[in-house]
């Protein structure tokens, strides 16, 4: 067998159409918009190792959004790097690996494969061709734009960037929006399941709210700073409240405040069991400016309720003690939730998931519905979604963090445990790669 024969014929049962498009485009400038879970850092590692082969002596730098993700290319870089070597052995050739570092793979070209976490002043050190991955999700964006393309402009270079979306702004965005001269490749869940990729659309939508899946699977980029719960969602949740008791178990939601803020409760009715569940609202309590013994006498009461299941408190700052006290006496009935940008985007995302899909009912009590609407995602300097609202005298979407909380109570089932993971042995789409590899410089 010849070498070109060994290579394509361990590669191809590993590829889908969409990852074989992509190979096959030998553009200079190459950006891909690229949905969650579909295997484009895998065709980046193989790409990379594929262009080490084909020219000696030339790098192959790869960065990624974090070192975790650098990581994770790295053992993807290596994984093809030991089936193609492998592949060359078995077909009578030479083994095509010098060396195995932390960060980066030898070839006997004199080629390599290097795998950083993004950082402009290591990115300049390097001279070959460049791959940023998560682009749209990269600290110091702009630097890093700035710090490869003088590397990535120069005669035989190639510069591929891909990413996820991540808002309607920065150099990502701007790259796939505006820029001329780049070949574009977008793949959703749906067109990656279209050729074969195994992945359950239907399970995935479950785990998210519309606006997040649009996001991470559907490749769509979301406005920043605009109302997460639009008023369209308020309409059809007052409209769902049920009004009279019908005597399922009370979740408990408590957002602690004292000087600034007001402390609010909510209790949830839920009915029926598990992801199936549905809230009502039956009582929304705000505490204004209460002492500590009475916010504590007051939601100790609501919580010796038989009915209250399970009650989540914020624990963060002045709620700390409250919390504490509360989870003492009444035991695993009682969760202590430290608010951080995580958990909140989990408890919004939570909310807004349940409401799309009709599933709480609530009272058009209009402080609670402006809490509601105040929530806006944000998009800060790092690369991070925030989730948050303007203080305002009425205070800082209290009402709206209890009902979350309260929502949290009632979801045995985290909808954000979700494994971005990529399986490296899909199910088999058999393909020629034959013209990659001339085009490559591999030949027979």
């Amino acid at each position: 067998m010849k070498p070109a024969e060994a290579i394509a014929a361990k590669v191809e049962s590993y590829l889908f159409p969409y990852q074989l498009e992509w190979l096959r485009d030998r553009s200079k400038y190459k950006v891909g918009l690229w949905a969650r879970q579909t295997g484009k850092s895998t065709v980046i590692a193989l790409e990379a190792v594929l262009q080490a082969l084909a020219k000696p002596g030339r790098a192959e730098v790869i960065i990624s959004a974090s070192q975790r993700q650098a990581n994770e290319v790295l053992r993807r870089v290596t994984y093809w790097a030991r089936v193609l070597d492998e592949a060359l052995q078995y077909a009578g050739g030479e083994g095509v690996i010098a060396s195995n570092a932390k960060t980066q793979v030898d070839f006997t070209n004199g080629s390599f494969v290097v795998s950083l976490p993004a950082n402009p002043d290591t990115v300049r050190g390097f001279s070959g061709d460049v791959f940023w991955d998560e682009a749209a999700r990269t600290a110091q964006a702009d630097e890093i734009w700035k710090a490869i393309l003088p590397i990535a402009g120069q005669p035989g270079h190639h510069l591929r960037i891909t990413s996820t979306p991540f808002g309607d702004q920065g150099v990502f965005y701007d790259i796939w929006a505006n820029k001329k001269g780049w070949a574009r490749h977008k793949v959703t869940i749906e067109d990656a399941v279209k050729q074969g990729c195994p992945r359950d659309i239907r399970e995935l939508r479950s785990q998210f709210d519309a606006m997040s899946f649009a996001q991470e699977y559907m490749c769509e980029f979301l406005s920043d700073a605009a109302s997460y719960f639009p008023k369209e969602l308020l309409v059809v949740a007052t409209k769902g409240w049920e009004e009279q008791d019908l005597g399922g178990p009370f979740f408990v939601g408590v957002d602690i405040g004292r000087t600034h803020d007001r402390t609010a409760i909510v209790v949830l009715e839920g009915l029926g069991e598990d992801k199936n569940r549905v809230f009502h609202l039956r009582r929304l309590e705000v505490l204004n400016k209460a002492s500590f013994t009475e916010q504590r006498r007051v939601i100790a009461g609501i919580i010796a309720n038989e009915r209250v299941v399970r009650t989540c408190i914020d624990s963060t700052g002045l709620g700390m003690q409250i919390a504490e006290d509360l989870a003492g006496e009444f035991g695993g009935r009682v969760e202590q939730v430290r608010f951080s940008g995580p958990v909140k985007e989990d408890l919004v995302t939570l909310t807004r998931r349940l409401m799309e899909e009709e599933r709480l009912g609530l009272t058009d009590e209009p402080g609670l519905l402006a809490d509601i609407h105040s929530i806006r995602r944000y998009v800060t300097k790092a690369g991070n979604v925030r989730f948050d609202a303007q203080r305002t005298s009425e205070g800082h979407a209290d009402r709206f963090w209890a009902l979350a909380l309260a929502l949290h109570a009632g979801n045995n089932q985290r909808s954000w445990n979700v494994d971005w993971g990529y399986d490296e042995k899909p199910a088999h789409t058999p393909v020629n790669i034959s013209d990659i590899l001339g085009e490559l410089g591999i030949g027979p």
